[in-house]
Order: C-alpha cells, then sequence, then structure tokens
C-alpha cells in the first residue's frame, strides 16, 4: 500500500513526526496483512466498488490547523489527535473508482495534529512514536468504517471490539519489532 504524505506550512515535512516514512510505510503494510481477514475490510472495498485499495494519504499539522479543520468538517471548535476522512463516505465514490488506476486507489486520508498527539504521548507516559503508531492505527480503523463513538448506529460492543482491535494491533506491531 502506498502512503502519501503532507504536513502543514508550519511544521517541517519529516522533522515532526517520531517516525521515518518508512516505518508508516511498514506500519500500513502490517495492518494491510492482519486487517484483511476482518469483515469491516471485505465491507468497505465492496462499498467502494473495488477488489483493492492502493494508497492512504497521512497529513500531519498544528494544532490550529487541526481546530480549524475540526470546526469546519464535524462542527466541533476544539482539536484532536487524528481526524479520518474515508473515502467510503464519499458518495458515488464506487461509480468513480472503475476509472481510477489501482495504484491511485486510496482509503482516504488521516490528519494528525503532532501537537495533540505529543501531549497524548505525555499523558500516557511513552515514546512518541508509539503514540503516533496508535494514532495511525485509530485513524486507520475509522478508514475502514470502525467507530468507538456509541449511538448513530455504533453499539457498545462495536466500540469495545474497535478499542480491543486497536490494542491488539498495536501490540502485535511493536512486537514484531522486537
Amino acid at each position: 500500500m502506498r502512503v502519501d504524505f503532507s504536513s502543514g506550512d508550519s511544521l517541517e515535512d519529516d522533522t515532526c513526526l517520531a517516525l521515518s516514512r518508512s516505518e508508516i510505510r511498514k506500519l500500513f503494510r502490517f495492518l494491510e496483512s492482519h486487517l484483511k481477514k476482518e469483515a469491516e475490510w471485505g465491507i468497505a472495498l465492496e462499498r467502494l466498488g473495488v477488489e483493492s485499495v492502493g494508497s492512504v494519504q497521512v497529513h500531519v499539522c498544528d494544532d490550529l490547523d487541526m481546530r480549524a479543520i475540526q470546526k469546519q468538517y464535524r462542527k466541533l471548535d476544539r482539536t484532536t489527535d487524528v481526524l479520518s476522512f474515508p473515502s467510503i463516505e464519499i458518495p458515488g465514490i464506487s461509480t468513480q473508482y472503475s476509472c481510477v488506476p489501482r495504484a491511485e486507489r486510496s482509503w482516504g486520508q488521516l490528519v494528525l495534529s503532532h501537537e495533540a498527539v505529543e501531549r497524548g504521548a505525555k499523558r500516557a507516559r511513552r515514546k512518541l512514536s508509539e503514540e503516533y503508531l496508535e494514532v495511525l492505527i485509530h485513524g486507520f480503523l475509522h478508514l475502514l468504517g470502525f467507530d468507538h463513538v456509541i449511538g448513530a448506529g455504533v453499539s457498545r460492543q462495536h466500540a469495545k471490539r474497535m478499542k480491543a482491535l486497536q490494542a491488539q494491533l498495536l501490540t502485535g506491531y511493536l512486537k514484531g519489532l522486537s
């Protein structure tokens, strides 16, 4: 899976991430291999009208930009660590994807606030790189259609499943590094 990167104007392109681009690509290959067996993977591909997806976009910004994005798209006037913009939520995407080359088909975009991720790492008393891994996993699960906010079609069981899968993926990935 291809990972496309970008960063906000106030951040230097690679210095804000505690992970290298190759480490992030490795994480997404790991996620792909471990999530293909999940029902949500197949459902998302079906909703996109494709057999495979070739990429995901990752954008890192600061709290100010994240707050503006969150306000525009979620009507919440505060920052957060990650926002996910899944392709499966774009009306008519399945008909558009039929003419898009496989390598250009995208799961969607993840937007991360570097400052919020730093605060999360301090709160959790863990390395910044591990916090980035967890936030990227969390965001990618949202791209596939997982959710943890109970209500509006999301059951307590579904929310627990996402949380457990997120923890399992993080633990599995970190074990693979050692």
